[in-house]
C-alpha cells in the first residue's frame, strides 16, 4: 500500500515561501506572529526534502532567522536598570525596536516585486496574443547624387528658383468630357480585346494624367462591387490581375447602382478637384 503523497507548491526561495505562508492565512505583514509562522515553516521544509544542499541552505538560514527572533520576542524589551551595556553583547536598539522590523522591511520589499514579475507576467500574455505582419516592405536604398558644378552656377539656381517662388505659373484645369460610366465602358472593351485580364499597373500606365487615374481606380471599384470584375492578388506585394467574370455572372447595366447613364456623373467634379495637383508635382 503506497503511502499518502502531498503536492507542494514550487517556491523559488526562502522569502516565496515565507510570503506564501503569510498571504495564505491571511497575516498583517505588520504584525507577524512570528512563533507561529517560525512553527509552520519548519513543517515546510520537512515535507520539502530539498536534496540540493546550496538550495536547502537559503531555507535553513530563513528557519534559523525565524527563530533568533522568535527567541529574541521572548526576552523582555525594556531594559533593566542594573543591566549596563557591557554587561551582555546586545544592540541598544534591541529594546527599543520590533525585533520583526527588519523581516517585515524585506517582506515588504519582496512584496513590490512579486507584484510587478505578476504584472510582467500578465503584458507577456497578452504580448503573446498580438501578431504582427511578418512581411516588411523593402527599403529601398537611397541614391546620392553628386553635383559637379561651382560657385557661379549655383547662384544662377539659386536666382531661376527664387524667380519661379514669387511668380509661379498659373495652371488651368479643364474638365473633360468623361466619366466613370464611360471608363467602364472603356475598360470593359480592353479587357474583351485582351483575352479578358490584365494587371492593375497596367491599366493605369495607359491613363494620361491623375484624372483618368483616379478615374481608372474608381471604375475598377464599381465594377468589383458589381462582380463585373475579379481582382486576384496571388501573394503579398504581388501585382493586381484585373479579370473579367464569367459570362453569366456579369450584372445587367441596371445593376450598376448610383451611376445612371443619363444623369452626369457625380464622381467627376470631386475627381478633378483632386487632379487639379496634377500639375503641381
Amino acid at each position: 500500500m503506497s503511502g499518502y503523497q502531498v503536492k507542494l507548491p514550487v517556491f523559488e526561495g526562502p522569502f516565496d515561501l515565507l510570503y506564501h505562508l503569510i498571504e495564505e492565512q491571511k497575516i498583517n505583514i505588520y504584525d507577524i506572529p512570528i512563533a507561529h509562522i517560525a512553527a509552520q515553516y519548519l513543517e515546510y521544509l520537512q515535507m520539502m526534502e530539498i536534496l540540493d544542499m546550496e538550495v536547502a541552505s537559503g531555507f535553513l538560514i530563513m528557519a534559523a532567522t525565524l527563530l533568533e527572533i522568535k527567541s529574541k520576542m521572548l526576552l523582555p524589551r525594556e531594559k533593566p536598570e542594573e543591566m549596563s551595556s557591557g554587561d551582555l553583547d546586545i544592540d541598544e536598539g534591541f529594546f527599543e525596536e520590533d525585533a520583526r522590523a527588519s523581516l517585515v522591511e524585506k517582506l515588504l520589499e519582496y512584496k513590490k516585486f512579486k507584484l510587478v514579475a505578476l504584472e510582467l507576467r500578465e503584458m507577456e500574455r497578452g504580448a503573446s496574443r498580438i501578431f504582427t505582419r511578418s512581411t516588411d516592405l523593402e527599403r529601398q536604398p537611397e541614391e546620392i547624387l553628386e553635383i559637379n558644378v561651382g560657385p557661379g552656377e549655383l547662384l544662377s539656381i539659386y536666382h531661376a528658383l527664387v524667380r519661379r517662388r514669387i511668380s509661379p505659373p498659373i495652371h488651368r484645369v479643364v474638365l473633360e468630357k468623361i466619366g466613370i460610366i464611360d471608363r467602364i465602358n472603356e475598360i470593359r472593351a480592353l479587357l474583351k480585346t485582351i483575352k479578358g485580364e490584365m494587371t492593375f499597373d497596367r491599366l493605369v500606365k495607359k491613363s494620361t494624367s491623375r484624372f483618368e487615374t483616379v478615374l481608372s481606380f474608381m471604375a475598377v471599384l464599381e465594377m468589383t462591387k458589381t462582380g463585373e470584375l475579379n481582382p486576384i492578388q496571388k501573394g503579398n506585394l504581388q501585382p493586381i490581375l484585373l479579370r473579367l467574370a464569367k459570362p453569366g455572372t456579369r450584372p445587367e447595366k441596371s445593376e450598376v447602382e448610383g451611376l445612371p447613364e443619363d444623369q452626369p456623373d457625380s464622381f467627376s467634379e470631386e475627381i478633378v478637384n483632386y487632379a487639379s495637383g496634377d500639375s503641381d508635382e
